[in-house]
């Protein structure tokens, strides 16, 4: 992961953050074009230091190619909240940025979300680092992220079908 620089984020700072907080919402609401709307259509997302119910995952490459397909589609069924928190802007230039933050992310089945304490979850936290770029000179997208485990707690089989984002 990268040092971490003292940086306001300047002027910029919220644009930047808001194409991190419409990946995860999107993912939340399931709202594919909320999601999309936070990527390039090249992105990458490294999560090959993630191990997700004690399988590795795998990088994935193109927005249409894989994000979409085996990010999206596969929480989409799922119910999910994602707080993200700690986040650091690094302006590196006029249109370039890095990004790093925590995410603690649950998931459950969708059957779960009418229990006030859900029987079956899956809860883990990673630290990211995106690099966030101008598109069309207002509009902010993330290009790359690399993403890394800190810890989990809960049943990882309520994700199911796993190897879709194994190596």
């Amino acid at each position: 992961m990268a040092s971490f620089k003292i940086s306001n984020g300047g002027p910029d700072r919220e644009p930047i953050i808001d194409a991190i907080h419409r990946l995860y919402l999107g993912i939340d609401a399931n709202d594919l074009e909320l999601f999309t709307s936070g990527f390039t259509e090249d992105a990458e997302v490294d999560l090959s230091n993630v191990n997700m119910g004690g399988q590795p995952m795998t990088t994935l490459k193109g927005l249409q190619e894989d994000l979409v397909p085996k990010i999206f589609n596969f929480l989409g069924p799922f119910g999910t909240s994602h707080a993200t928190t700690t986040i650091r802007v690094d302006k590196q230039s006029a249109d370039l940025a890095v990004v790093t933050y925590l995410i603690v992310a649950q998931h459950w089945k969708p059957s779960d979300t009418v229990h006030p304490v859900l029987p079956i979850y899956y809860t883990m936290s990673n630290r990211y680092a995106s690099t966030v770029v101008r598109i069309n000179g207002d509009v902010w997208k993330v290009k790359k992220t690399v993403a890394e485990s800190l810890w989990a707690l809960g049943d990882p089989t309520v994700m199911g079908g796993l190897d879709l984002l194994a190596e």
